[in-house]
């Protein structure tokens, strides 16, 4: 299963350090658009994580290459927008390594899906701020938070995602 379990202990820690991180928060949310929309309609938030430097392409391409091969996948990022979401990892890969796609992102049209990067001690830290960050953000709707799964997906410009439904509550942070 994709995903990291979250006690309430550990819960409460991550909502601790949110609260009291002295410096500016990475996710900017109105309380009301949030009150409004959470769990009911998609909604707008700011960030900055285009300034933090874990984000630059630098350092994804890094932590691509720190990850276990099993959490790191490779495609084209020209596919068709009708084909199978499930499959489009296997069935457009062309062939496509990691090394190439880091290599030549756009060149390649390429896309690379990392899943949990919270497994990599350099990332953790800042997954969970993030985690604690929404955690206060969305207390008055939801208690608590006991499971989260992070995905980063870096993509050659006019790459697609095929359609799909996400079965879970999700921010999606488009960061370029």
């Amino acid at each position: 299963m994709l995903g990291t379990a979250v006690s309430a202990r550990q819960y409460r820690l991550i909502l601790d350090r949110a609260r009291s991180n002295g410096s500016r928060p990475c996710l900017e949310f109105d309380e009301r658009v949030v009150n409004a929309s959470y769990n009911q309609a998609p909604f707008l938030l700011r960030h900055r994580l285009n300034e933090h430097p874990a984000f630059s392409l630098e350092s994804l391409f890094d932590l691509s290459l720190r990850m276990d091969r099993r959490d790191v996948a490779v495609r084209a990022g020209m596919v068709p927008k009708d084909c199978a979401f499930d499959t489009s990892l296997i069935d457009f890969r062309q062939g496509l390594t990691l090394e190439e796609a880091i290599g030549d992102l756009e060149g390649r049209r390429a896309y690379i899906a990392i899943y949990n990067p919270e497994k990599d001690a350099q990332y953790r830290p800042l997954i969970e701020q993030l985690l604690g960050e929404i955690g206060v953000a969305v207390r008055r709707h939801d208690r608590r938070i006991n499971w989260y799964s992070t995905y980063v997906f870096i993509s050659s410009a006019e790459s697609l995602t095929p359609y799909h439904m996400d079965r879970e509550m999700n921010f999606l942070l488009q960061i370029r």
